[in-house]
């Protein structure tokens, strides 16, 4: 019975098939962890201006000096969200400068 099933799976599926399907699926590109490594700064950047704005919206509405404090708010969120980013890229530059055998 098992040899007779057994004969039929052979036939219907070429070797050819099966090997590709029984290969183990490859780690993600090198581009793709790229992707989300920057994707992720994105969104770091967008989180600190609206926090940032958010908080001068609030102080806003408390003070009454509407656009005053939202408008500061989120300059001053895209200017530290861009200190932010510039270090995490330094620090990872020249941590994969240390990988790579090109640092001490």
């Amino acid at each position: 019975m098992c040899s007779h099933l057994h004969s039929r799976v052979a036939v219907s599926v070429a070797p050819s098939t099966f090997r590709a399907l029984m290969t183990p699926v490859s780690a993600p590109r090198r581009s793709m962890v790229y992707v989300y490594r920057y994707s992720g700064l994105g969104c770091a950047f967008a989180g600190g201006v609206l926090v940032f704005m958010a908080g001068g919206w609030f102080l806003d509405r408390w003070l009454g000096l509407f656009p005053l404090f939202m408008v500061l708010g989120a300059l001053v969120g895209a200017t530290l969200s861009t200190v932010s980013i510039y270090r995490r890229l330094q620090i990872g530059q020249k941590s994969g400068d240390n990988q790579e055998g090109g640092g001490a």
